[in-house]
């Protein structure tokens, strides 16, 4: 059924937002925060929906989001090159990897392979060994400016890989520090992990350990404005602790600001339907808005079979506001 596909849903969401950006695409690494105001309602009530989609689950699709159709055709230009050459035909290891290098495009189309460091590495080296199949050898000096150019590259890729290592260690220990109730020594391995690369996730759970183990909400909103700037959007519910933190420091303005960007991102969430509710009767907005998010607050619940009186127990378990919805209350 492709209405309670997540994929095809994914999909669709995807072509609604290439749409806008046909040419030149969003831009890379932003394709979760451009495709969000595209997504189809239809998304949040399938069985796998989920808080995030960093990828469109189709490398083509992929490419063409983020990278428009420039980059979609620079994508089909280099699988023509790799599978031209004639000599496929009789060469049987050619032929093998001729296979390998098809099944990475094939398995593609249903996920995004390629943006991983093996697989993407092993599609680039057998695209190129293919390509490169027929070209005849190279001058000598082509081929130590060739060999110059790999070295420094591989060098450069190795110290990103390093720091990206050693950023995400101190980001696995933050976060078991968080499950044993640590926040000091969770903020000593985030500030590490920070240094060395800006994990989105890093400043996402500092953000959170700052507004509410170490109840420092302007600092929250620090760590999250650099989320913003440094990926473009919001990243899971950035919006909506940014919103939070601002109620505490009473900009309420501000507050209902990034509440609505929070329920466009997630227009089914009944958690954050609650605190901005909160936050409009603290700040003794007009009657005709509170009874606006009231409504809203109780049509999300009972999407979960819960009522107004339940609230607490999203409260006290967050994870089950982004639980799949079921296709059958979509009415």
């Amino acid at each position: 059924n492709q209405v309670n596909d997540s994929r095809f849903q994914l999909w669709k969401s995807s072509l609604n937002m290439v749409k806008k950006h046909i040419f030149t695409g969003c831009g890379p690494g932003r394709f979760e925060q451009a495709v969000r105001p595209h997504m189809t309602k239809e998304y949040f009530f399938t069985e796998f929906a989920a808080t995030r989609h960093p990828h469109p689950h189709n490398e083509l699709l992929f490419y063409i989001s983020e990278y428009g159709i420039i980059g979609a055709a620079v994508l089909i230009l280099f699988c023509g090159c790799a599978l031209r050459h004639k000599s496929l035909r009789r060469d049987s290891s050619s032929r093998w990897l001729a296979w390998l290098f098809l099944l990475l495009i094939l398995h593609g189309q249903v996920d995004v392979l390629l943006s991983t460091p093996l697989a993407g590495c092993w599609f680039l080296l057998a695209g190129g060994a293919l390509a490169a199949r027929g070209t005849g050898s190279a001058p000598v000096k082509a081929k130590n400016i060739r060999m110059v150019l790999a070295g420094t590259a591989l060098l450069l890729a190795a110290c990103f890989a390093f720091n990206i290592f050693i950023a995400s260690y101190h980001l696995r220990t933050a976060k078991l520090c968080v499950l044993n109730k640590d926040p000091m020594n969770a903020r000593k391995h985030l500030d590490i992990s920070l240094k060395k690369f800006p994990l989105p996730e890093a400043r996402y759970i500092a953000a959170n350990v700052l507004l509410f183990d170490m109840k420092d909400p302007q600092g929250a909103i620090m760590q999250l404005i650099k989320l913003e700037h440094e990926i473009c959007g919001g990243y899971l519910h950035s919006y909506g602790i940014t919103a939070r933190a601002l109620t505490v420091l009473g900009k309420f303005q501000e507050a209902h600001e990034h509440f609505k960007l929070e329920r466009k991102a997630y227009p089914f969430s009944a958690l954050y339907a609650g605190f901005e509710l909160a936050m409009l009767q603290i700040a003794k907005a007009p009657i005709i808005e509170i009874a606006e998010a009231n409504a809203r607050l109780v049509k999300n619940l009972a999407l979960r079979d819960l009522t107004p009186a339940d609230a607490k127990i999203l409260q006290r378990n967050a994870n089950l506001d982004d639980a799949p919805l079921r296709w059958s209350k979509l009415k």
